[in-house]
């Protein structure tokens, strides 16, 4: 069955996927001026407020499987603009699967609540650290658990705030009709 699209979805969903780049450039350096200190990879924390952007896409389109594509559209774009620091090829993996996690989510959790916006940023964000330790950093012990509960913790409070930041532009005419086109 195929599932037409429409492309003020694409356009949401793009600006969502550039937001995501722009805040994961801002945020890395302050992520990784607190993380470096206790010798974490800082990319648990910044990632999550990049998803935060993913979720809010999420919230406003309807149709399966498009935060998806829309990581694995920002794998590419990083990969391009050499983003993907450490992880070379494997962002491919490493940036889609959080967007598979957050649209599975979105299948099995279909309220667009508080719990919403922040389980399924911070699953995503875990998952996305999880993989990116299994393919690139290897971390071991209390770093490793330290880095999954710093991943976890950001992913909640990123979610958090983009649900309250999903709330508000749900509530502006132009977006909705936007939206529903």
């Amino acid at each position: 069955m195929k599932q037409k699209v429409p492309l003020c979805h694409l356009v949401f969903l793009a600006i969502c996927v550039a937001l995501s780049l722009v805040t994961k450039r801002v945020i890395s350096p302050i992520t990784n001026l607190l993380t470096d200190f206790i010798r974490i990879p800082g990319g648990g924390a910044a990632t999550a407020f990049s998803l935060m952007f993913f979720v809010i896409g999420t919230g406003g389109v309807g149709w399966r499987w498009a935060t998806t594509a829309a990581g694995f559209v920002q794998s590419l774009i990083a990969m391009a603009l050499g983003m993907s620091a450490y992880q070379g090829a494997f962002a491919i993996l490493t940036y889609t699967l959080p967007g598979v996690v957050i649209d599975l989510f979105r299948r099995f959790y279909p309220h667009r609540n508080t719990a919403y916006f922040s389980l399924s940023c911070a699953s995503a964000n875990t998952a996305g650290a999880l993989l990116t330790n299994l393919l690139v950093f290897r971390l071991e012990g209390i770093a490793f658990l330290l880095w999954m509960l710093i991943a976890c913790t950001m992913g909640v409070f990123a979610g958090f705030l983009g649900g309250i930041l999903f709330k508000r532009i749900e509530k502006i005419p132009e977006f909705r009709r936007f939206i529903e086109c």
